[in-house]
């Protein structure tokens, strides 16, 4: 999993975001486990299900703290993955865990 920091598409307010990275793929909150949803939320990421238009399913994704809205797992990456990082990692386990921030 990892944590990056961005800022909201809408109100720009500061946000922690929270995804995962396979091969040339991206997974939002809607993929994760149980101990990946409550390991995310423990970092200060605000998970809650939201409902798409572009896909029209309601699914987990990562909100807002301020404004209430999400950003869509059509958007994870192109905005918020994939610019260039630093990893920290937070644990060490068999699927490696860490925070990411944008610099």
């Amino acid at each position: 999993m990892m944590i990056t920091e961005g800022s909201c598409w809408k109100c720009n307010e500061p946000m922690k975001i929270a995804f995962y990275q396979k091969a040339s793929s991206t997974f939002g909150p809607g993929t994760f486990n149980e101990h990946e949803l409550a390991l995310a939320r423990s970092k200060g990421v605000i998970i809650k299900e939201q409902y798409s238009k572009l896909t029209n399913e309601r699914y987990l994704a990562n909100t807002c703290r301020k404004c209430g809205n999400f950003i869509g797992d059509h958007y994870l990456f192109i905005n918020y993955a994939a610019p260039h990082i630093v990893r920290i990692y937070l644990q060490k386990s068999m699927k490696p865990a860490f925070i990411v921030i944008n610099v």
